[in-house]
Parts: structure tokens; sequence; C-alpha cells
């Protein structure tokens, strides 16, 4: 049995317990992180179909001499 920086007892139940938490927090932290990926990509889809948009106008009425 070991002491804690406090000088509470640290036992196996304490320990389970806080790799509960952190392993609960880390796939919190990774669906969220899916969720972004995936807003992002989405928002470069759309900014690729923007930019072919103004490159087909673009092309379409060229500057004159």
């Amino acid at each position: 049995m070991f002491r804690g920086m406090s000088g509470e007892r640290v036992t196996l139940e304490v320990l389970g317990k806080q790799l509960e938490r952190v392993i609960a927090e880390q796939n919190s932290t990774r669906d969220d992180l899916r969720v972004l990926t995936t807003i992002v990509l989405r928002l470069e889809g759309t900014l690729n179909g923007v930019l072919d948009q103004l490159h087909a106008m673009v092309s379409q009425h060229p500057e004159p001499p």
C-alpha cells in the first residue's frame, strides 16, 4: 500500500477508478476528434466545389485584351 502526496492511502481500487475515468475521457476525446474530422472534411469538399465554380466562371468570362 502506498501513500499519495496528501498522505491518503492509494489502493488498487483508487487507481482502478482513476484509470476508468482516464479511459472514459480518452474515449470522449476520440469521439470529438472523429466529429471534428468529419466537419473539416465536409468543409474541404465545399471549399473545393466553390473553387471549381469560380474557375468555371472565370474561364467563361475571360478578361478583355
